[in-house]
């Protein structure tokens, strides 16, 4: 069955969720420490801290979606918390449609990082331009995430990522990332052409 990887943070990392969900865990098990340290984290500080504020919160939020449906912990308190922060509390539902278009529908097996990780993996980067693409009505979103998922899985995933991009457009959030990714899968620049809407 291809899906999500999550992929295993180093041993010290490791041991740094692990010591810091002790005090603060909600629950017994692992699990719960896992949880527990997720509410704990600034995602502008853990989740790939080159990164713009925005993408900060994008990458952080499909890391603890991942952690909750592999670990079976319930993430999503914390990432309501990380959309309530930039405004946009509605937008959770869609990640969640998003995310599991991917889990179901990947055409070949995805890596995401922790949370406790730095580095942004090469799935994660795709899924950030898919998202910064989705944002601005790009076609060339599906394109992209057709490169990763079956069709209808692309469609499914396009479709909630367009209502995600679109509330964080609305509450005044941009990414940057558009035209540089246009430039990566060659599809050209912003510049050469209006914005096609997806549909």
């Amino acid at each position: 069955m291809k899906g999500l990887r999550l992929m295993r943070p180093d041993k010290q990392d490791e041991q740094a969720v692990e010591a810091g969900a002790e005090e603060h865990s909600p629950g017994p098990g692992k699990g719960g420490q896992v949880c527990g340290r997720l509410a704990q984290m600034d995602p502008a500080l853990r989740a790939g801290h080159e990164l713009p504020m925005v993408e900060h919160a994008l990458l952080w939020t499909m890391r603890a979606w991942a952690i909750g449906v592999s670990r079976r912990v319930d993430t999503s308190a914390a990432i309501q918390e990380v959309y309530q922060r930039l405004g946009i509390p509605a937008a959770a539902v869609y990640l969640d449609g998003f995310m599991w278009a991917l889990c179901r529908g990947a055409s070949r097996q995805l890596d995401v990082n922790c949370v406790c990780q730095t580095v942004v993996s090469q799935d994660e980067a795709l899924l950030l331009d898919v998202l910064a693409l989705a944002q601005e009505q790009r076609y060339e979103a599906m394109t992209v995430l057709s490169g990763m998922t079956k069709p209808e899985a692309a469609i499914a995933g396009c479709e909630n990522a367009g209502q995600l991009m679109h509330l964080l457009n609305t509450a005044g959030h941009v990414m940057s990332r558009a035209s540089a990714a246009l430039r990566r899968h060659a599809f050209g620049t912003m510049e050469e052409g209006m914005s096609t809407a997806l549909h």
